[in-house]
């Protein structure tokens, strides 16, 4: 009868272990927080429809810890706007700013190296090589598709 009381005492405590760890595992876990990513999407708007950009952007932030803000500039703003523009969301705390320069040959001589790290041009990228530049080879699509 011993041998049983022991064992069922034994198997309790284990179990009351493994709640007890399992609880504190849970709350560790819920306090350790992951930082959330600002990206600023700053487009120069010529009538190009960005709309599957902003998808893209709205997708990759639903799937991950991002948040991603959107901002047109009109059509007629100048490289000195856009670039006020980058620096104002950067100080607003954008950790990355998407740009499509609306001038990029200006916004490239506005430009001093200082924001490299934070800045990446998409579309229409800038003849800097501080700066990253995603835009398609459209010679190269031409020449696939001919």
């Amino acid at each position: 009868m011993r041998k049983y009381s022991r064992t069922i005492l034994i198997t309790i405590g284990i179990f009351l272990f493994v709640i007890l760890l399992e609880y504190l595992t849970f709350n560790i876990y819920r306090k350790i927080k992951r930082e959330e990513i600002n990206i600023s999407i700053v487009l120069f708007d010529d009538g190009k429809d960005w709309d599957n950009l902003k998808a893209g952007a709205e997708l990759a932030t639903k799937n991950s810890n991002a948040e991603a803000t959107l901002i047109r500039m009109a059509n007629n703003s100048s490289s000195e706007e856009q670039l006020d523009t980058i620096k104002t969301e950067i100080a607003g705390g954008a950790d990355k700013v998407l740009v499509a320069a609306g001038d990029s040959e200006r916004l490239g001589e506005l430009l001093d190296g200082s924001l490299r790290d934070k800045v990446i041009f998409v579309a229409s990228g800038i003849d800097d090589k501080r700066y990253v530049n995603v835009s398609p080879n459209n010679y190269q699509m031409g020449v696939d598709l001919g």
